[in-house]
């Protein structure tokens, strides 16, 4: 991004101030109000799916990001991709969740890859339920959640 699509994203005009000075407070309101959309886009998202993708048992907890920089986090952690995924939530055809063990929730555990795009008969499917760098699960007991997760997603997919 160029320095006048942050004045423009920004509203701003530019001054005859010194330009590198004016350069750093217009990139710092960039992204604070990038942020700030970004993070009203993603509640919008998952807000379409509260109850759907509200779900846990005795071992396990699912996590929602709340921004991209939630993704990129869980992607550098992970050794996956899924830090590109933002666009996909933004346009509404896929959704991403974070898998914890409730044993310690702030540790990424699986990513799950749901799509989400009512192309795919109204109903969310889980795409991909992937542990670091992308290998499947050999936990019995992750691999019970999954199945319970898409019976929920199943049933309550967009009813609320």
């Amino acid at each position: 991004v160029d320095f006048f699509d942050m004045l423009n994203y920004c509203g701003m005009s530019p001054t005859k101030d010194d330009y590198y000075r004016q350069y750093i407070n217009v990139k710092r309101n960039y992204e604070r109000l990038k942020e700030i959309k970004d993070k009203e886009v993603f509640a919008e998202a998952y807000a379409k799916q509260s109850k759907a993708l509200s779900f846990e048992n005795e071992d396990f907890v699912i996590v929602l990001p709340t921004c991209e920089k939630d993704l990129i986090t869980e992607g550098n952690k992970q050794g996956n991709c899924v830090g590109g995924y933002g666009s996909y939530i933004k346009n509404g055809d896929r959704l991403v969740v974070f898998v914890r063990k409730k044993s310690d929730p702030s540790v990424p555990y699986i990513t799950c890859d749901i799509y989400a795009n009512s192309n795919w008969g109204h109903t969310a499917r889980i795409n991909q339920y992937l542990i670091h760098h992308n290998d499947y699960p050999k936990d019995e007991n992750a691999l019970a959640f999954k199945g319970l997760f898409q019976q929920h997603l199943i049933a309550n997919w967009n009813r609320g």
